[in-house]
Formats: C-alpha cells, sequence, structure tokens
C-alpha cells in the first residue's frame, strides 16, 4: 500500500492521546478516602458491579482516545493511490496483465540501459507489490507474439518464479507486430477464466518504446481499434511508454545488392545501402564487407572479410557503398556487410546469399530463319549476346525444322521463342510449361508468323499458361517500307523493376529506351481478377503479371510484360526481335538492344531472391524433385547440427521438403543434405549443401517515436490511460493519481463522537 502524509510534522503530536489516560490518573488523586460504616452496603453493590463499570470506562477511554489520534492524522492529511484504501478494507484479487514490447527496437541502448531493461524494472516493481492471490500474465509483442506465463498465481514462493519467466525474455530480433499482438491479447483477456473477475480487477498493462512506423500503421487499422476499444471497455488498460527520449544514433545496413548473375571468375559488384535513421549525422562510420565469413557455421568469424569502408551519413539519409569481389567456384556463398558504431547491434549486420554459375544457357527457337545474313528472325539477337567462350551467357541457335525430340528444355536455363507459329509435337507446349514451373526462364517475341488464336490457345489457356496476357487481336500499326510507317514510342516505364535496374542507374540510356520506335504491335490484354476468398489469392500468388513498359498508344498497350509462373518467370515482347517491326537495330539504338537483351536473360534466370534469403521467424522451406534421403542436417549461428526428416510434399509441387522454423536468430543457416550417390550423378548434384541467409526487417531499425498527445489522439474512443517512464517509488507500474483521506476521516470522527456520546450517556455518565 502506498500511503503517504502532505504533513508529516503533525503526526507527532499523536502523542496528544495520552491525555485522557493522563486526565484519568490525575482525578484519581485527587480524592481522599473516608472510612464511613453507611457505606459497607454500597461497597458491596461496587463490588459486584465492578467489572462491568471497568469495561464501560476503557470502551469509552478508547473511544476518546481514536478521537485524537484521528484528528492529528486529518491535520496530517494522508494521501494514498486509488487502490490503497481498498487494500486496507478488502483482499480482492487482482489479475495483471502486462503486454511486452521485446521487438528489437527496445534493445537501443541510452547509456547503460534500453526501453527493454526499463519495462523490466516496471515488471519487477508491479511483481514486489502484488499481493498473494493475485494473478500475473505476461504476453510478449514481437512478430509472433505469445503468451509466456498465463494466470499465474502471485505467492511468496512464486513471486521469484514470476520473475525468472520474465527474465526469460530475451530481446528477439523480429519486429513489432502491434495488430497481432492487440488480436492475442484481446483473445486472452476474452477467455471464460479471465473474464470471471469486474473490470476494476483487471488490469492490463502494454509496455512499449512506442516506435513509429508499426504503432502509425496499426492505429489505421480497423480491426486494430475495435480489438483496443474491446480491451479499454473490458479491464483497466495502461499503455506504459518505457522508450528512450533523447536521440540515439541508429544506422541500418538497408540491404545488399548484386547485378545479374554472378559467375564464376567476373569480378562481382554488390551494393550495400546504409540509412541513418536518427535524426544526428553520423561520421567516419567503418563498413565491413565479407564473403563466406568462416567455413563453419558455429563458431561465428570474420576470416572472409575483403574490405571496409568508411563513411558518413547525414541524418535521415542513405548511402550506396560498392564492393567487388571474383568467385573463384561455383556454389552458395554467404555474403555478410556489417558496421559499428551506433546505439543499436541488431540491424548492424546483414547477409545476402548467392548462387554463382558457370554460364546461363539460353536455347533460341527462331520461327523464321532465312539464308541471308542478318535476315533470319534470329540473327540481331544473337550477335547481341555474342558467341565468346568467356561469355557468361551461352546460346545455341535452333530454327523451327531443326527443333528435334532430343532437344530438351530442362537441359537449358532460357529459352527464347522468335516470331514461333508452333511447335510440331503438341507436347512441347507441356513440357515447356512445366520447364518455367520449375524454375526456367521464357522470353517470348512476337511477328508476323504468330496465329493469335492458337496462341491464346496453347499458351494463353484462359490465363493458367505460360503468355502473360490475352492476345487481342491482330499486330497494330505499319511497319512496310511501301506505306507510311506508323511510330510508337515508350510511354509507361516500371523503372524498378528488376530487370530494369541497369536502365534506372543510367538516365540517357533510359531515355533512349524510351525513344525507339515500334512499328507494329500485337495489342495484349491484361486482366487481373480479384479474388474474394482467401485460398484463391493464395493459389494466384505464384502467378503475377506486370507491366514493364506501356507503348505511348491511347490504349496503354503493353510492350513488355512479365509473367512469375511456378518458380520460373516469363517476359512477353509485343514487337519482334529482328528489325521489321522497329528500330532496335538501328545504329541509335543497337546499344539499347544489346543491353535489354543482357538484363532480360539475367533476370528471368536470377532465382527468386526470397527463397535463400529471409526475415527473422520465416521458414526455411526447401522442396526436391528427386529423393535426397531419409534426413538433413541444419545448423543455426552459433548452433550445433541438429537433424530434420525429409518428408514427402503436401503442397501438389515437388514429392519431397524439408521445412525448419527456428529461425528466430539472424544469420546464415546452413542445410547439408544426405544425398545417395546414385542420385548425385542421375541429376549431376555438384554440391549438397545449401545456405540461407535469415536478417532482421530493416524498418524496425527507423526508432523514431510516436509522442503521447499522437498516440492519444489516435486511439481517441479506447479508454485508455498513458504513463510516461517517470521514475517513481510509490507506485506500481507508474505515476498514478492519489487521492485525500481527510474527508472520510473527518466523518469517521464525528461519528466516535457521537457514538462516545451515546455510550456515556447509555452507561449513566450524565446525571441529571
Amino acid at each position: 500500500m502506498n500511503l503517504h502524509f502532505i504533513h508529516a510534522n503533525i503526526l507527532y503530536f499523536a502523542a496528544a492521546g495520552m491525555i485522557p489516560i493522563i486526565i484519568h490518573l490525575l482525578f484519581r488523586k485527587r480524592y481522599k478516602t473516608v472510612q464511613w460504616a453507611a457505606m459497607k452496603f454500597l461497597l458491596a453493590a461496587y463490588k459486584k458491579n465492578k467489572r462491568s463499570l471497568l469495561v464501560e470506562n476503557l470502551l469509552l477511554l478508547l473511544i476518546r482516545i481514536l478521537i485524537i489520534i484521528l484528528l492529528v492524522l486529518m491535520f496530517a492529511r494522508p494521501t494514498a493511490n486509488e487502490s490503497a484504501l481498498a487494500d486496507i478494507f478488502t483482499r480482492k484479487t487482482d489479475h495483471y496483465v502486462v503486454l511486452l514490447d521485446n521487438s528489437f527496437s527496445m534493445s537501443v541502448r541510452d547509456g547503460n540501459t534500453s526501453p527493454l531493461e526499463r519495462a523490466r524494472d516496471r515488471i519487477r516493481k508491479l511483481v514486489k507489490e502484488s499481493k498473494s492471490g493475485d494473478f500475473v500474465s505476461l504476453i510478449t509483442m514481437n512478430q509472433r507474439p505469445k503468451i509466456v506465463d498465463a494466470l499465474h498465481k502471485v505467492s511468496a514462493g512464486e513471486k521469484g518464479v514470476i520473475l525468472q519467466q520474465m527474465e526469460s525474455i530475451e530481446p528477439s530480433e523480429m519486429g513489432t507486430d502491434v495488430v497481432g499482438s492487440i488480436s492475442l491479447l484481446r483473445d486472452f483477456v476474452e477467455n471464460p477464466e479471465y473474464g470471471q473477475q469486474k473490470k476494476k480487477n483487471k488490469k492490463v498493462f502494454i509496455l512499449t518504446d512506442l516506435q513509429r512506423k508499426p504503432w502509425i500503421a496499426a492505429c489505421k487499422s480497423l480491426g486494430f481499434m475495435k480489438n483496443m476499444e474491446k480491451i479499454g471497455e473490458q479491464t483497466q488498460l495502461t499503455m506504459v511508454d518505457v522508450g528512450i527520449t533523447s536521440d540515439p544514433i541508429n544506422l541500418t545496413v538497408q540491404s545488399i545488392e548484386t547485378d545479374g548473375v554472378i559467375g564464376v571468375g567476373g569480378l562481382t559488384r554488390f551494393v550495400a545501402t546504409i540509412r541513418n535513421n536518427s535524426d544526428k549525422d553520423a561520421e567516419g562510420i567503418a563498413v565491413n564487407f565479407f564473403v563466406n565469413s568462416g567455413e563453419t557455421p558455429v563458431a561465428k568469424d570474420k576470416r572472409g572479410k575483403q574490405g571496409t569502408e568508411y563513411v558518413s551519413i547525414s541524418a535521415g539519409e542513405q548511402q550506396r557503398i560498392p564492393f567487388f569481389y571474383n568467385f573463384p567456384k561455383m556454389g552458395s556463398h554467404s555474403v555478410t556487410v556489417d558496421l559499428t558504431g551506433d546505439n543499436l547491434v541488431a540491424d548492424n549486420e546483414r547477409h545476402l546469399i548467392v548462387k554463382v554459375v558457370k554460364h546461363i544457357r539460353v536455347l533460341i527457337i527462331d520461327g523464321d530463319s532465312r539464308e541471308e545474313s542478318f535476315e533470319s528472325e534470329t540473327d540481331h539477337l544473337a550477335a547481341a549476346i555474342g558467341q565468346s567462350q568467356q561469355s557468361i551467357i551461352q546460346s545455341r541457335v535452333v530454327d523451327i525444322g531443326s527443333f528435334s525430340s532430343s532437344i530438351k528444355f530442362k537441359d537449358y536455363d532460357v529459352v527464347i521463342l522468335a516470331n514461333l507459329q508452333t511447335f510440331d509435337d503438341e507436347r512441347r507446349f507441356e513440357e515447356l510449361q512445366e520447364f518455367v514451373r520449375k524454375g526456367g526462364g521464357l522470353f517470348m517475341w512476337l511477328g508476323d508468323k504468330v496465329p493469335v488464336d492458337y496462341y491464346n490457345l496453347e499458351f494463353y489457356r484462359d490465363g493458367l499458361g505460360v503468355l502473360p496476357g490475352k492476345l487481342a487481336g491482330g499486330a497494330i500499326g505499319k511497319a512496310s517500307d511501301l506505306e507510311d510507317k506508323t511510330t510508337f514510342k515508350l510511354d509507361e516505364v516500371k523503372k524498378d523493376h528488376k530487370a530494369m535496374r541497369y536502365f534506372a542507374n543510367n538516365k540517357d540510356l533510359l531515355q533512349d529506351f524510351r525513344n525507339y520506335f515500334t512499328y507494329k504491335f500485337f495489342p495484349v490484354e491484361i486482366t487481373q481478377e480479384e479474388n474474394d476468398s482467401e485460398e484463391e489469392e493464395n493459389q494466384n500468388e505464384e502467378e503475377i503479371v506486370t507491366v514493364i513498359a506501356a507503348f505511348d498508344h491511347p490504349k496503354k498497350y503493353p510492350a513488355f510484360i512479365e509473367k512469375i509462373y511456378g518458380d520460373g518467370k516469363v517476359i512477353l515482347a509485343t514487337t519482334t526481335v529482328d528489325k521489321a517491326w522497329n528500330n532496335l537495330h538501328s545504329d541509335r539504338f543497337g546499344y539499347v538492344f544489346l543491353i535489354m537483351i543482357h538484363e532480360f536473360i539475367q533476370y528471368l534466370v536470377s532465382p527468386p531472391i526470397d527463397k535463400n534469403n529471409l526475415f527473422v521467424g520465416a521458414s526455411i522451406i526447401k522442396e526436391f524433385p528427386y529423393y535426397v534421403g531419409e534426413d538433413a542436417e541444419v545448423t543455426a549461428p552459433g548452433k550445433s547440427p541438429i537433424k530434420k526428416g525429409v518428408y514427402p510434399s503436401d503442397t501438389g509441387g515437388p514429392p519431397y521438403k524439408i521445412t525448419y522454423s527456428d529461425t528466430l536468430k539472424s544469420g546464415v543457416y546452413h542445410l547439408k543434405l544426405n544425398i545417395p550417390e546414385q542420385v548425385m550423378k542421375e541429376q549431376e548434384i555438384l554440391e549438397t549443401t545449401e545456405l540461407f541467409a535469415v536478417n532482421v526487417d530493416p524498418e524496425e531499425g527507423d526508432i523514431h517515436r510516436v509522442s503521447q498527445t499522437e498516440i492519444l489522439g489516435l486511439l481517441d474512443g479506447v479508454q485508455i490511460s498513458f504513463k510516461t517512464n517517470v521514475k517513481e517509488k510509490s507506485n506500481i507500474m507508474g505515476p498514478l493519481s492519489d487521492s485525500e483521506y481527510w474527508k472520510p476521516m473527518l466523518l469517521l470522527i464525528l461519528l466516535l463522537s457521537l457514538v462516545e456520546t451515546f455510550m456515556a450517556m447509555w452507561f449513566g455518565r450524565y446525571d441529571k
């Protein structure tokens, strides 16, 4: 109980309670004893009633003493928190529910403390001041919110157990899921066992650093606001701000990027983006670059260090830092960038898994082959790719008449179809579709031999095929030298598309890409149907259509369209790859064509980056089209290898699958397979270990906070009180409001005075 007095010095006058006793003793000495024969009868009566008279006098004496003491206490003006007086007279059970934010932004240092440590101090105080019979529950707030300790009954022996549970909550490396955490909190407070208590005995505390982005985003969610309102209606809801009010410096390794596919022996450029998430300039920051940092994942070391750059970044700005490396061998490799010198360590390191290949194998199928030089459909294309053995792209050109059954799509990384009329064998359509679904790249160019209805039937298949859109009719425009040519330029270009990354970084190149002339093209319709059911949405997540560039035609018909199909990609160019329908091969725009072909091919063959590069908390899932043994070994950063079983897949995809979900720590994870030798020979497998990078969400590194005024404004309509990180010794979770109790004491004094008067009259002390 938190009870104190405004005028504590007046308490010394409580000694005045001795006055009735002193008066009683003094009056006893005033009387003189005189023997009188007639009094013997009265003496006998007195001895008979002595005990009752003594009790009556003692009761009156105690009441008078109590009145004096209460008078002194009243003038001392006692104050206590809202529940102190109730604790004196009642022993009702309270239930404290603590939602503790342990996202990695709570680890930012401010001297010798952090928001998480401040929150722990608050919880320690709560447990210490809780009464026996109360209950304490702990829930964590992050991207995987969970109930750590539920309905733990407080007793002298159990307080230590509750504190141990609290101390076991480590700062996570996950971001903040405010919406999901509040949803879990509402489910908890509405469960029948918790809901039996009255509102005044259900006390919910949200301990958080009030990180701006997640809280602002959450308050825009109708579901979140409804949950907060319900919690506020059913409990005494309090938000406790434990964040740092100073302005710590935090820099984040935002991303690591590389240019296209990485080949053996070639110099590869990596770009690390470092962002200053604070309001102060950062100077002299060391940024380190590593490749394959440590051969063993158990002991983290820095043997793979390749270089260091020192940078200064202004407040709120970011800087791109290039690094270069020559990979001597094929396979999976890890690239790491880290930095030092700020107040939040969790986002100072980032990893990227890359796969180094010897060559990109490209199969070009020419649908209009001719004998004259640079008259065939694919002559300019083949020249742009080149035939050097040192080039990473190695191509093979086959005209449709020579496309025999011995040529298999699966033996190549990218297939290019140029003005193809049809396949001689109908099974080729299914083979091509399967090739793309399993991760192959398909680049389609159209032309005068393309039958619209046949393409829609075999390639589009009502949106289920590889064709990104439906051909909406015959070609638009005029390309013949015998008539006035129509000219179309590119009007809308998606510069942030990964296939356009090189163009986006070169303004002149991008401008020439926009300005080349297309004389004729096929109109393509794209239908993005909205799916009502969640199941349908999940089914279509892998089939995304994106317009990379569109013509300046009034209807904005696409020029280049991409479709993600299974694990592979398809790019459709709606004009020809030769010079018949455009001027891409002219002296001015020839270099644009060359760069575009190389960039698009490298993009098509690049695997989906999220397969091996994940966020903390995301499961590692690896599927195999062939048998890889009954178990595998997974090694997490800083841990010993553990066995994981290989199970039949239930997704309808590849038949074998490994799933590993314990990815709560960032770093490089190693998956080692025990593939039988026979399978390795048949599948031409060169390595049995695959790497996975698990990184923190860089958005969590933005440690800007939302103010008390703003958050209360956003939570308008929610019954919630707000406590700041004020150090108070006299309360549990913050500066609770105090109440004065002199008025109740005055009423009690008046009541005791009436009782004393009535008792005195009843006992016959006042004779008329």
